[in-house]
């Protein structure tokens, strides 16, 4: 009977070892998607991460993509926090007056490549801003700023500051709602996925967005008229935000190889895909018959006197958070993204 229970030993071991593995690989992660098909955050970074996450756990943690968003998409901040998604990328401005920190982040006239400024952002708030705690209710496992912002129109180019008087301008954030109030426009704050409707309806005149968005969002022939802005109106920052209780059900070292692959590494590979899909929407507009010009030095330099209120803004609203010196974490973000730039 000994003898027979040594041979069995090991083959039991071996299959208990099975089971409890099995056991692990059951820690599903529900990724609440709202990107659609061929978007470049989604087929290009989203999509690898939840890949990467299963080869960085070994299999122990999946991340499973729903086949639509849960709840709305101006809501996936709320989605985790209540536990209806246990992941998902949400956008602080789409919540106008409840992340105001953010604010320091999405100021207009920073830098024009995402490929340099997603993965300084975030190195900027996890030294800066995440102490904070401005995303309360939600672990972060990454941050990054879109594409700079620039102006579409359907029918009149913006070409001086006195076509931007009336515009209805679809608005992403609440700093581009005030750029776009100081140029002379009127803003209307809305998600990417409400433009085409709007712009279709007569509803909107054209809209401030990243030039991926056109493609992805099939608005190339909607807003052909397209005033690439130096520097950019401003990036919406997105976070990828995990609901903390089943964050808290993975094991320590599985965290770690999940931020691993997530934190400045998704922020560096956002931007590089942002980069490289602006260059193929933009090669589409013109493909489409549309028109690309870079709006003149004279309309920039006066764009940039006329939203000088937005900065101040800002600084009072990080101040009243806490912030001792809003204006000094500024001017460190700013030389930062210089010196990337170099």
């Amino acid at each position: 009977m000994n003898k027979y229970w040594k041979r069995m030993a090991a083959p039991l071991v071996a299959a208990l070892t099975l089971i409890a593995s099995a056991a692990q690989a059951q820690t599903t992660l529900r990724y609440s998607n709202w990107l659609p098909l061929g978007h470049p955050l989604r087929a290009q970074v989203m999509e690898p991460w939840a890949e990467e996450v299963a080869k960085a756990t070994q299999g122990r943690v999946k991340v499973e993509v729903s086949p639509k968003v849960i709840g709305t998409v101006a809501g996936q901040f709320d989605a985790i926090v209540d536990g209806l998604a246990d992941v998902a990328l949400f956008v602080p401005s789409y919540s106008a007056g409840r992340f105001e920190l953010t604010e320091l982040m999405e100021l207009p006239f920073l830098a024009d490549s995402a490929a340099v400024r997603s993965p300084v952002t975030y190195k900027f708030y996890a030294q800066n801003l995440a102490k904070f705690d401005e995303y309360k209710g939600v672990t972060v496992l990454s941050l990054f700023p879109g594409p700079a912002q620039h102006v579409s129109t359907a029918k009149r180019p913006v070409k001086t500051i006195e076509d931007f008087q009336g515009l209805k301008l679809r608005s992403p954030s609440p700093i581009a709602s005030q750029t776009i109030t100081l140029l002379g426009g009127i803003p209307v704050l809305k998600p990417a996925t409400e433009i085409y409707e709007m712009v279709s309806g007569g509803l909107l005149d054209g809209a401030v967005f990243t030039i991926p968005d056109a493609l992805s969002f099939k608005l190339t022939n909607l807003l052909p008229r397209v005033g690439i802005v130096p520097g950019g109106l401003g990036a919406t920052v997105i976070v990828l935000g995990v609901n903390p209780a089943k964050w808290k059900t993975i094991g320590e070292a599985d965290q770690q190889a999940i931020m691993k692959v997530s934190g400045e590494k998704l922020a560096q590979a956002v931007g590089t895909a942002y980069d490289i899909a602006e260059k193929e929407s933009l090669e589409a507009t013109r493909k489409a018959g549309g028109t690309v010009e870079t709006l003149s030095p004279a309309l920039v330099t006066a764009m940039k006197q006329r939203v000088l209120p937005i900065e101040q803004g800002a600084i009072e609203k990080a101040r009243k958070k806490g912030v001792a010196d809003p204006a000094a974490l500024i001017a460190i973000l700013r030389s930062d993204l210089a010196k990337a730039t170099k």
